[in-house]
């Protein structure tokens, strides 16, 4: 029989499963979403070592995890093998790295999960990360409320609300899952005091939804809403709080609508009548829930397999309903993005189609077709946008299906597969293990809102959403543990070490870029400084520590042409080249070296072949090209000779 934890030892334990989603989300929202790599990779670095750190003395996992976990687990990490194995044929070591980066930093996510919590503690966690999810929502709004306010950030763009996250429809995601696990919450929590603050949150975070005018964060949201209402136990409660909640957040998107500087992002002027609107939302829905506080009648049994299967259909039907509407509506692909919204109401953009995605998609699908396989490799589809495509350059097909088609091939899509299975079972389970109470339906209503928002955008890029989805996915998974005792937290010694070795490896992996980041971020600051000496030194350190980047070579070429040594900038603009031939970045910077070196035919060539990869690219026309323009016309050559090719 197990001695029973202290008082104190229990409540430390409470304290930590709490406290450590709060800060990891937290940080990584406020840090511009995670989407520098120096702070994703940091993350991810501090997540395998120290579950590598807790395998060493043998105090995880705390858990068993259920089936279908580690086809999860497997399914991503092999889609990030089959990343970094794609710099054997892909485009770009660079962004093969950096790739696979990502995928063994999300799967770091879920095995922490793994190794942290058990079918008791996951429900603390749980309450970490909706308090994440609210507190960063709500600081999302006093951004465009309240931009002076000490410790707020002022977003720096007029138009759609993207801050704290850095782009808006990851900052929709991210509001679109608060709204869920609020709902979910209001509905079917003990207490009913967090019942009520829980559907109080609601018109804070449907206000910032509406502020990021996001057609893919509406959807995403919808879906989360309807497995909320079919998932829980209290349907009926959660039905009439979705009906209060919306119209709460109608009025304050009303009071938005009034004041046009609050709803472009262009001032400040109506903040304080929003604010008073959203808090008397707030305070409305309070009441509210605490009208519906005599308990409805609970299902005993929990919620059967039926039921949830219902659940995931009706859920997939949406979201198919949706894409089908969306796909066949007039002005899709039409470009809307720039053309129609940039000097209209950008809430226009919800009662419209218009936009570029089917043409990403499309030509996400020729890349598909070229290699079916293995795909073109990682970061492949920016270079074929770039000299394939129409519109302003992406360099992601804004849909993780379709990017992982095109640069993976049938061989990513299948990792992919195994992938998404894994985590629909381990939800299942979750649900049935925890009987469908608030804080599972909360974090699986969320999961699904990943899901369609990762389909239909480039939020898995993003380090936070992609936090905030797969660490409810990873949390609720757990509700279906199996706890394990001391003796079985540690193994066979050849197995444990065996675990031990692949998080310090997976760890390991991201160390190069972020060392060698760091370094470029600081040539880049020296040569603004003018100290050009100092700036070649950092982009040594930078070539040092990640041989194969075509960005240090090419950081290297800027510093040493800052310096005046055009030579050297030339042998490290080719080295760049080598590495990223698709990139036309390196060709233009060619090009200047061989300007500087009075080389004006070699240009000439570097230009050509530039535009050739990229006959869009903004960089052509900028003040560096324009200076090697007149270089050439003072020596003879007209535009014409430099952009096309000789005739044979």
């Amino acid at each position: 029989m197990r001695p029973r934890a202290s008082t104190g030892s229990r409540q430390l334990r409470i304290v930590l499963a709490f406290g450590l989603p709060l800060t990891v989300l937290g940080f990584l929202a406020l840090e511009e979403g995670g989407l520098d790599l120096v702070v994703r990779q940091q993350v991810s670095l501090a997540a395998w070592w120290l579950l590598a750190l807790g395998l060493a003395f043998g105090v995880v996992p705390r858990a068993d995890p259920p089936r279908g976990w580690r086809l999860a687990a497997v399914g991503l990490l092999a889609l990030g093998a089959l990343q970094l194995a794609s710099v054997a044929w892909g485009p770009s070591d660079d962004r093969a790295l950096a790739d696979a980066c990502r995928a063994f930093g999300h799967l770091g996510l879920l095995c922490l999960a793994w190794g942290l919590l058990g079918p008791r503690s996951w429900r603390f966690t749980a309450a970490g990360v909706f308090a994440a999810a609210a507190a960063v929502t709500v600081y999302a709004l006093l951004v465009r409320l309240a931009p002076d306010l000490p410790g707020v950030a002022g977003q720096p763009d007029a138009g759609r609300l993207a801050e704290p996250l850095g782009y808006w429809n990851a900052l929709s995601a991210w509001a679109a899952m608060t709204v869920v696990m609020a709902l979910a919450w209001s509905a079917d929590e003990r207490s009913d005091r967090i019942r009520a603050l829980a559907l109080a949150v609601i018109p804070v975070a449907g206000t910032v939804v509406y502020l990021t005018y996001s057609r893919g964060g509406v959807v995403a949201g919808a879906v989360g809403v309807g497995i909320v209402l079919m998932a829980g136990r209290n349907g009926r409660r959660a039905a009439a709080h979705t009906g209060v909640a919306a119209l709460a957040t109608a009025a304050c998107i009303l009071v938005v609508r009034s004041y046009p500087e609050i709803a472009d992002g262009t001032g400040t002027e109506g903040a304080v009548a929003v604010g008073l609107t959203a808090l008397l939302a707030a305070c409305g829905c309070w009441a509210f829930a605490g009208a519906t506080s005599t308990r409805l009648r609970r299902l005993e049994a929990g919620t059967p397999r039926s039921r949830l299967a219902l659940v995931a259909a009706g859920a997939l039907a949406v979201g198919l309903a949706v894409a089908a509407l969306i796909a066949g509506s007039d002005g899709f692909g039409r470009g809307g993005d720039a053309a129609e919204f940039a000097d209209s109401d950008p809430a226009v953009r919800l009662t419209t189609a218009a936009g570029d995605r089917s043409a990403y998609w499309s030509e996400a699908l020729d890349g598909f077709a070229a290699q079916p396989l293995r795909g073109e490799g990682a970061g492949s589809f920016g270079y074929r946008w770039a000299r394939e495509g129409s519109g302003e350059l992406v360099a992601d097909p804004h849909s993780l299906p379709f990017a992982t088609a095109a640069e993976m091939g049938l061989l990513g899509l299948a990792a992919l597969a195994a992938f998404l299975a894994g985590t629909a079972m381990v939800t299942r389970r979750g649900l049935v293990a925890a009987h469908a109470n608030a804080r599972a339906v909360g974090l699986a209503g969320a999961t699904g809102v990943f899901a369609v928002s990762v389909a239909v955008d480039w939020t898995w890029e993003s380090t936070a959403v992609a936090a905030l989805g797969l660490g409810s996915a990873g949390v609720l998974a757990m509700a279906a543990s199996r706890p394990v005792g001391p003796l079985e937290r540690t193994p066979a010694a050849s197995a444990r070490w065996a675990m031990f070795g692949v998080a310090i490896l997976l760890g390991a992996v991201q160390i190069p870029g972020v060392v060698a980041a760091g370094f470029v971020e600081e040539s880049r600051d020296q040569r603004r400084l003018g100290d050009a000496r100092a700036a070649i030194e950092d982009a040594d350190a930078a070539t040092e520590a990640a041989p194969w980047s075509g960005l240090a070579r090419a950081t290297r070429a800027e510093a040493r042409l800052a310096a005046g040594d055009p030579t050297g900038a030339r042998e490290d603009a080719l080295a760049a080249i080598d590495r990223e031939p698709e990139d036309a970045s390196h060709r233009i910077l060619l090009a200047r070296a061989e300007t500087a070196r009075g080389d004006l035919p070699a240009a000439v060539v570097a230009l050509r072949a530039a535009v050739r990869l990229s006959p869009r690219d903004p960089a052509l026309g900028g003040t560096e090209v324009q200076r090697i323009g007149e270089e050439l016309r003072r020596a003879g050559f007209k535009a014409r000779d430099v952009l096309e090719e000789p005739a044979e």
